[in-house]
């Protein structure tokens, strides 16, 4: 018996991640003096974190990857690139 799973918490986890980084990162910007530059980091991780949140809502490899939705040769696909790249 297999069970239907939602991505949607998933999809709003993964997403996530980059405005809240993004916002670390910004804001110690901001209080370095960069105002400039906060702003477009600001600007680049809401952009980033919108493509994050359409890309892993498809139906590919990279999508189930993103959402953690994989399945077993997906996971395998991430884990051989990862060690591959450590």
């Amino acid at each position: 018996m297999t069970t239907k799973t939602t991505t949607r918490g998933k999809r709003a986890a993964t997403s996530a991640v980059l405005p809240v980084g993004g916002g670390a990162i910004a804001t110690a910007t901001w209080i370095s003096g960069e105002h400039g530059l906060a702003v477009g980091l600001v600007v680049f991780y809401v952009v980033a974190a919108a493509i994050a949140w359409l890309w892993s809502g498809g139906k590919g490899d990279i999508a189930a990857i993103m959402r953690v939705g994989g399945d077993e040769r997906q996971r395998s696909l991430d884990r051989d690139a990862t060690t591959i790249a450590g």
